[in-house]
């Protein structure tokens, strides 16, 4: 029996780059069973250009795209999960409006499924403009601090890899249909392509490629941006809000704590625990700042920022003290 397809596209006034996605969509080399739209609740035209370029489909692709608009807005993360929870095909391919596609995304990523037999797989990417002009930058991942090797054994590693941080930008992902949905509910406030690839490296795995299978569109509306390549800017955005990305994380991994209910002799409730004291050490939970200042001395020369925390969040703990 042929494994179906279906990409799930969650919108939000997106009227600008639409067209482009759903165009690269329908130019993929290995053709698409179903491509199901929840729209937010724009209060712009996506929907209308998202009707407007299914009309001038032939009939047959028309035929493709069921659209749905949420009666009330849900925001990114729940929206995406319940196209997740309403999906039938077998293998979901998880879709921003203002990426495009490499034409041979779906095929490169479906013969990782095959050949591995994970829940989930995902690829690099390549940064464009708002016009979609190449940039002279990173790629995604190696803007999230992986190198090729990482990319290529990430299967190996994902847990201890997603303890540190999220590295699967849902829009480079595909997972199975019976693990997304095993997955639900979100636990907390937290993005749901973290959530899934953490549930999926507790259960068949995660395989990831370093083929550049989608343009990832930077503007000033990303959802979720990658953020500058200036130091001065990162800095500067830092400082505004300092605590608030760790308090987040440490309201995250408690949420996940507690929906993973893993063994507690196991290595990874272990390592959970391990991440989980860090944080409580080197967030604003953590009062007094003469104790977080020595805790985030001890991290760095310990090696915990190394296991539990990306280069940003360092910076975030640093100026916390400061202010």
């Amino acid at each position: 029996m042929d494994v179906t397809t279906e990409v799930i596209l969650c919108t939000y006034n997106g009227s600008a780059y639409i067209a482009d996605q759903l165009r690269s969509i329908l130019e993929q080399t290995s053709s698409i069973n179903k491509i199901s739209i929840y729209d937010d609740l724009s209060s712009d035209d996506t929907v209308a250009k998202i009707h407007e370029f299914v009309r001038q489909r032939p009939a047959q692709q028309q035929q493709l795209f069921n659209i749905q608009v949420n009666p009330a807005n849900l925001g990114y993360a729940l929206n995406f999960c319940q196209g997740i929870a309403n999906a039938t095909e077998d293998l979901l391919f998880l879709c921003d409006q203002d990426d495009i596609w490499e034409p041979e995304k779906t095929s490169a990523l479906m013969q990782l499924f095959e050949l591995h037999g994970v829940d989930m797989v995902f690829s690099d990417g390549k940064c464009v403009d708002v016009i979609g002009q190449p940039l002279d930058r990173k790629s995604v991942l190696e803007s999230y601090g992986l190198c090729r090797d990482q990319i290529e054994n990430f299967s190996a590693h994902a847990f201890d890899h997603l303890i540190k941080r999220n590295y699967i930008n849902g829009a480079a992902a595909a997972i199975r249909r019976t693990a997304g949905q095993a997955a639900l509910p979100l636990p907390g406030d937290m993005p749901h392509d973290y959530w899934l690839a953490i549930w999926c490296s507790l259960h068949n795995g995660i395989v990831a490629t370093p083929k550049y299978l989608y343009q990832y569109r930077l503007h000033l509306n990303n959802a979720i941006g990658m953020g500058s390549d200036n130091w001065l800017y990162e800095w500067m955005g830092i400082w505004r809000q300092p605590t608030a990305p760790r308090d987040r994380e440490f309201r995250i991994w408690q949420a996940v704590t507690q929906r993973l209910a893993l063994p507690p002799s196991s290595k990874n409730f272990q390592l959970v625990q391990l991440k989980l004291s860090f944080l409580s050490l080197v967030s604003s939970n953590n009062e007094n700042k003469l104790s977080r200042c020595l805790a985030i001395l001890k991290f760095l020369t310990n090696g915990g920022y190394r296991k539990y925390s990306s280069n940003q969040g360092l910076l975030c703990d640093i100026l916390s003290l400061l202010k």
